[in-house]
C-alpha cells in the first residue's frame, strides 16, 4: 500500500508545504463544535446512542451507517475534537489521492488544481467538521485511482465503502464503468459492477435492516423548493465563479465535443460524473454540499480546456468567495425568500462565525428559555435549523423525550424543571394541531417556518404565528448579561 501513494516525484517539498497550509487553515475550526450544519450534531447524538445501546438509528435519512459507526467511538471518547480531527485527517488523505490521480492522468496544471482544492470554500468548511461529505469523496476518488492502476477489486471495495458514508456514491459505478469501457477493460466491467454492488449492500446494510426500503424514500420526497436549485448551484462556488465556469464551458464546447467524439476516457469519466451528480441534485436540491462530489471532476475538465489565464482567474475568484461574496438573499429573511443583492462575508468566514456563535448560544439558550418561559404554562419551541438544533441534546439542562399520538411519535427536548419542549426541526400539520389542542403555546425560532414547508410541506403564515428572531434572542441575552 505504501508504494501506491508515496514516491519522491509527487510528494516533494512543495506538496508538503501545501499539506502544512491545509492543516493550519483548518485548526481554528476544530474547537467550534461538530459543525454549522445541524446534521453534524445529529450524527454525534445517534453515534453516542449507538455506542451506549448497540441499537442503530440513522442521523437523517437515508442513513450514513459507516460514518455513524465510526463516530460512535470518536464522539464518545473525544467529542467534536476527535471527530473533527478525524475528518481533517481523511481530507488530507483525499488531497494526496487527488494529487496522485492528477499526476497519473497528466493534467495541465496539477499545482494550480491543488491550490484550488486546498482553498476551495465548500471543501474548506467541511474538512474540519463532523460531516461525511469528504469521507465519501475520499473513497469515490480512491475507487477511480485503483481503476486507473488496474486494481479492480480494491476499486469496487472503495466504491462500496463510499456508499456506507453517503448513498449517492453508488451512482459513480456509471462513470467508472465508462472509464473501464473506453480504456479497453470491458471484460472488467461485470466484475466491477457485481463486486461494487456486494460491497455497497454490505456497507449500507444497517439502514436497510432497520428501516427496510422506506429508508430510500428520502430521494422521492417532493419537499424541496425549486428556488434551491439555482440558488445552491450558484452559491456553491459564487456568482462570479459560476459565470466564469458557464462562459468557459460555452466557449470551449467545440473542444470538449471533439474529445467526446474521440472517446477520451478521462474526459468522458469526468463529464459523466458531473452530469450524474448534477441530475441527482436536481432531484434533491436541499444542500449545496450535495454538489461536492462533482467538483474534482469539474476542475479536471476546466484544467483541460480553459486557457491558463481564465483558469487562474476562476481559481482566484473561487477562493476569494470564501472571504467575501455577493449575497442575493436578504439574510434577515429566513422564513420567506426576499431578493436583496449585497456584499456579505464569504462562505468560510461565515461558517467560522456561525460555528463560534453556535457555541455561545449553546451555553446560554437553555437558561434563556427557562428564564423567559419557565412557568406553569406549556410551551413548544420549534427551533428549525437556525441554531444547530441537535445542540439541544448536548446540554445537561435538557432531557430528550418522546411523545406519542396514536401511531405517531415525536422526539423533543424538555428543559429540566419546566413545561418547555423544544423541537429541533420543523413541524407538520398533524403535530402543530396536536400541540394547539393540548394547550401549548407554539413559538417558532425564525427559519423554522420555512423548514416546516420544505421538510413537511406545511405552509404556515409567518404573520399569524409567534416568531422569536435571532436578533431578539441576542439582544435579550446581551441585556440580561449587562
Amino acid at each position: 500500500m505504501k508504494k501506491l501513494f508515496i514516491n519522491k516525484k509527487s510528494i516533494d517539498w512543495w506538496f508538503i508545504l501545501i499539506i502544512f497550509i491545509y492543516i493550519i487553515t483548518r485548526i481554528p475550526f476544530i474547537p467550534l463544535g461538530y459543525g454549522s450544519d445541524g446534521d453534524a450534531w445529529s450524527v454525534a447524538t445517534v453515534a453516542k446512542a449507538f455506542f451506549a445501546t448497540g441499537k442503530y438509528e440513522s442521523s437523517r435519512p437515508p442513513g450514513n451507517p459507516l460514518f455513524e459507526i465510526i463516530n460512535s467511538i470518536l464522539d464518545t471518547y473525544g467529542g467534536w475534537y476527535s471527530s473533527n480531527i478525524a475528518t481533517l485527517s481523511i481530507s488530507i488523505f483525499l488531497l494526496i489521492v487527488f494529487y496522485k490521480i492528477l499526476n497519473i492522468i497528466k493534467v495541465n496544471h496539477p499545482k494550480l488544481l491543488l491550490i484550488l482544492f486546498t482553498f476551495f470554500p465548500i471543501f474548506w468548511i467541511h474538512s474540519a467538521d463532523t460531516m461525511d461529505y469528504l469521507w465519501a469523496l475520499l473513497f469515490i476518488m480512491l475507487s477511480w485511482y485503483f481503476l486507473i492502476i488496474k486494481r479492480h477489486i480494491l476499486a469496487a471495495l472503495c466504491l462500496g465503502i463510499s456508499v456506507g458514508f453517503r448513498l449517492p456514491g453508488c451512482l459513480f459505478v456509471v462513470p467508472f464503468s465508462v472509464y473501464l469501457y473506453y480504456t479497453s477493460q470491458r471484460e472488467k466491467i461485470f466484475i466491477y459492477l457485481i463486486m461494487s454492488t456486494v460491497f455497497s449492500v454490505i456497507s449500507f446494510s444497517l439502514p436497510i435492516l432497520t428501516y427496510g426500503i422506506h429508508t430510500f424514500s428520502y430521494y422521492t420526497s417532493p419537499g424541496s423548493e425549486i428556488t434551491h436549485l439555482p440558488y445552491y448551484l450558484v452559491t456553491s462556488i459564487g456568482i462570479t465563479s459560476s459565470l466564469i465556469t458557464i462562459s468557459g464551458l460555452i466557449i470551449y464546447f467545440p473542444d470538449i465535443l471533439k474529445f467526446i467524439r474521440e472517446k477520451d476516457p478521462i474526459i468522458l469519466t469526468c463529464i459523466s460524473s458531473v452530469v450524474i451528480i448534477f441530475l441527482l441534485f436536481c432531484k434533491v436540491p436541499l444542500e449545496r454540499a450535495y454538489l461536492i462530489p462533482l467538483f474534482p471532476f469539474l476542475f479536471i475538465i476546466m484544467d483541460k480546456f480553459f486557457n491558463k489565464r481564465l483558469f487562474i482567474l476562476f481559481i482566484i475568484i473561487a477562493i476569494s468567495y470564501g472571504f467575501i461574496m455577493v449575497e442575493v438573499k436578504d439574510e434577515k429573511s429566513l422564513d420567506e425568500i426576499k431578493i436583496r443583492p449585497h456584499l456579505s462575508t464569504g462562505l468560510v468566514v461565515k461558517d467560522y462565525l456561525f460555528r463560534k456563535q453556535q457555541m455561545e448560544f449553546r451555553r446560554k439558550l437553555f437558561p434563556y428559555f427557562k428564564e423567559k418561559y419557565g412557568n406553569e404554562k406549556k410551551y413548544l419551541i420549534v427551533a428549525g435549523f437556525s441554531l444547530g438544533p441537535e445542540q439541544f441534546f448536548e446540554n445537561n439542562m435538557g432531557t430528550a423525550i418522546t411523545i406519542y399520538d396514536g401511531p405517531y411519535k415525536m422526539k423533543l427536548v424538555r428543559v429540566n424543571g419546566t413545561c418547555i419542549d423544544i423541537l429541533p426541526a420543523g413541524i407538520n400539520e398533524h403535530w402543530y394541531n396536536y400541540f394547539l389542542r393540548n394547550s401549548y403555546e407554539v413559538i417558532f425560532i425564525e427559519g423554522a417556518i420555512r423548514i416546516s414547508k420544505l421538510d413537511y410541506q406545511y405552509a404556515l403564515d409567518p404573520k399569524k404565528v409567534n416568531i422569536l428572531t435571532i436578533d431578539q434572542i441576542e439582544n435579550e441575552l446581551s441585556t440580561n448579561s449587562n
